[in-house]
């Protein structure tokens, strides 16, 4: 049986065990925060399978400290889908195919997918980089950045994230009308509701990582405690 004095000393193995004994649904990513997962087992399962997406909002936890009471809690940090790059659907800033350029280290970028997808050519093939900058849409950019033909850096994987994290940093502290929009979801839980996309969206079934959805949450915390400037 596991109980709430037992989480600070599980192991990740182990506290994934007492979730699916609680039949909440465990993905590889979800036990990011130790004080939601407490808090889980502290409401009783009040967070349930439904609500689990909440563990990954970093928020969550100092937001139902003030409030208090779980009920205000969700509330403030329901659900914000998006995932369209149509200029007038909701959303629209956090795609990396968005009209919102940037530049870096004196370099121009029509969108963050041209950096983002140049940025994994990193030291392997610098002319092949700017061909992606180059690319006419940031759809073109996404397709010469998955190119098989051109040598990927070895350290893609474990550096993907951050390079992610990174990118939309640059977006939002050189674009005002995307920091305002960042800012203006509040306290939400953000998730990219990409159907073909299991890392970055929630995939086809939902289950999905949903970092983009992460991401831009982290970055709204930072922007929250450390400011910016423009």
């Amino acid at each position: 049986m596991c109980t709430l004095e037992d989480i600070d000393s599980f192991s990740d193995d182990q506290i994934s065990q007492c979730l699916v004994a609680k039949s909440i649904p465990v993905y590889d990513h979800m036990i990011t925060n130790r004080i939601n997962v407490m808090l889980l087992f502290k409401t009783n399962n009040t967070l349930d399978a439904k609500n689990v997406r909440y563990l990954n909002n970093p928020d969550f936890t100092s937001i139902y400290i003030s409030c208090g009471n779980l009920h205000d809690a969700l509330e403030l940090t329901k659900i914000f889908t998006f995932y369209s790059n149509k200029k007038e659907s909701r959303g629209y800033s956090f795609s990396n195919f968005s009209n919102h350029p940037i530049t870096v280290n004196g370099v121009y970028y029509p969108t963050t997918e041209h950096y983002y997808q140049s940025m994994k050519f990193l030291g392997t093939d610098e002319m092949w980089m700017e061909v992606i900058r180059k690319s006419p849409t940031p759809g073109i950019a996404k397709k010469n950045g998955s190119s098989k033909t051109h040598r990927l850096r070895t350290d893609w994987e474990e550096v993907k994230n951050n390079i992610m994290w990174e990118t939309l940093w640059y977006k939002v502290s050189q674009n005002r009308s995307v920091f305002n929009d960042i800012m203006n979801t509040g306290y939400q839980t953000l998730i990219e509701a990409s159907p073909y996309d299991s890392y970055w969206g929630w995939g086809k079934d939902k289950n999905g990582r949903n970092q983009l959805g992460i991401t831009w949450m982290s970055i709204r915390k930072y922007i929250r405690e450390n400011g910016t400037q423009f």
